[in-house]
């Protein structure tokens, strides 16, 4: 009976009424922070301000997907790309066909209170100028490279030792 009585005392005392649990708590993952694409821009570039034949600024940096529109201060002046004499026919405020051939020319030159526009996809550099003022008269848009989103990193690019 002295056996039977200590191990019921050691049975009652592996029952209680334990509150702490055997499996750790796992935290939950981290939601990853979703990158914010840019809000494509339109810069601004005034055509012929103050009786200048002048594109001001003179050269834009944008991004992928932006805009540059060009208005008309003074005229008569064109928006044309590729270098003077040498229209590549990229863009061009001819409000039609875009061609090297259909670009080279003053005929579609415009005067104060004109606008176009146009949208930029691909990085680059792309030069532009006025069929009716030539060299005296050119401009350049910067189309910067789009940023690679974050992500990578902590990588050794040292050789192995061996």
């Amino acid at each position: 009976m002295r056996m039977t009585g200590l191990v019921m005392v050691l049975l009652v005392a592996g029952c209680g009424n334990d509150t702490t649990s055997s499996t750790a708590s796992v935290p939950p993952a981290p939601t990853p922070t979703p990158t914010p694409t840019p809000t494509p821009a339109t810069m601004m570039v005034s055509v012929g301000a103050g009786a200048a034949n002048a594109f001001s600024p003179q050269t834009v940096t944008i991004n992928p997907g932006d805009t540059v529109q060009w208005n008309w201060a003074g005229g008569p002046h064109t928006v044309t790309s590729g270098a003077p004499g040498a229209a590549d026919g990229n863009f061009c405020s001819n409000g039609g066909t875009q061609s090297a051939a259909a670009c080279n020319s003053t005929a579609y030159a415009q005067n104060a209170g004109a606008t176009y526009s146009h949208t930029f996809p691909t990085a680059g550099t792309f030069p532009y100028y006025c069929t009716v003022h030539g060299a005296m008269m050119t401009g350049t848009v910067i189309v910067a490279a789009a940023k690679a989103s974050g992500g990578g990193g902590g990588g050794n690019d040292r050789a192995p030792r061996r």
